[in-house]
């Protein structure tokens, strides 16, 4: 009965300070449809943390990923980040090939991870894991893609996305988020993406980078 009873204890304690796993910092809460970027520092680690916390990487480089910090943009064809902005594009119909490109202040390993909103200390995202959660017309549809960057990409502050591929990286489309373009209604859709870092039941307090296009169905 004690063990019983300190568990209820401990449940109401979690409960009414807030941890209820439902807030946007939560792994398994729901995220919210208009989430914001801090810019803060804080929400990463730098050089100054030292070797064991920060990932060496390229820092931001080239006209293209310096305006975008934080976004991410969306091509036709797979988008060169040193090259020009002409490569991008922000509206797409049905027979187009989707690519993206994410432009991050650091490596994906460097962005805190808490357990929830209102944790006061974040930790390593020690796999890089992320997640891209898409949104249509403000309701979020749930995760695009979900996978850990491997070898020298681990050390990059740009990461390519493969949305709607064609030829070979037809392989990685996501089968369910081709169904849901597939039964849109006819017209404009805005389609949002968001990039989440994660680490087991730990998730960026914001998202590392964010984007939106126009699909016409």
């Amino acid at each position: 009965m004690k063990k019983i009873a300190l568990l209820f204890t401990v449940g109401l304690l979690i409960a009414f300070n807030g941890f209820s796993q439902t807030a946007p910092g939560s792994w398994s809460g729901t995220r919210p449809s208009n989430p914001s970027i801090t810019n803060k520092l804080s929400r990463m680690y730098t050089s100054a943390d030292g070797p064991i916390l920060f990932t060496t990487c390229d820092a931001p480089s080239g006209a293209l990923q310096t305006s975008n910090l934080d976004k991410i943009v969306f091509g036709k064809a797979k988008i060169n980040k040193d090259g020009a902005a002409t490569q991008l594009s922000t509206s797409f119909k049905g027979t187009d090939k989707i690519y993206a490109e994410v432009m991050m202040r650091t490596s994906l390993f460097n962005y805190k991870v808490y357990m929830t909103d209102v944790s006061n200390e974040g930790t390593k995202c020690m796999n890089g894991t992320y997640d891209v959660n898409y949104i249509i017309d403000g309701k979020n549809m749930g995760t695009l893609i979900s996978q850990s960057p491997i070898g020298a990409q681990e050390s990059k502050s740009t990461m390519s996305l493969i949305i709607v591929g064609g030829g070979d990286d037809a392989d990685y489309n996501n089968e369910e988020f081709i169904k849901v373009l597939n039964g849109l209604s006819p017209g404009p859709h805005t389609i949002k993406m968001v990039v989440w870092a994660v680490q087991g039941d730990f998730i960026s307090v914001d998202p590392v980078a964010m984007g939106e296009f126009t699909y016409t169905k």
